[in-house]
């Protein structure tokens, strides 16, 4: 019974810590996602204002 029990507590152990990473590692890649969609923004910003210049 006891060692059943242990086992249990080690399997849910290991599946907490492969959730865990799992979600540090999306988090990590939304970050990564959300900053090149910045750049890609400021990037579009700067080329609008450029077309706006020349255009004036």
């Amino acid at each position: 019974m006891n060692v059943y029990f242990f086992r249990k507590i080690k399997l849910f152990y290991s599946l907490m810590k492969s959730t865990i990473l799992l979600s540090i590692a999306i988090d990590s890649l939304y970050l990564i996602l959300l900053m090149y969609f910045f750049i890609l923004v400021c990037f579009l910003f700067k080329l609008i204002q450029l077309c706006l210049l020349n255009a004036c």
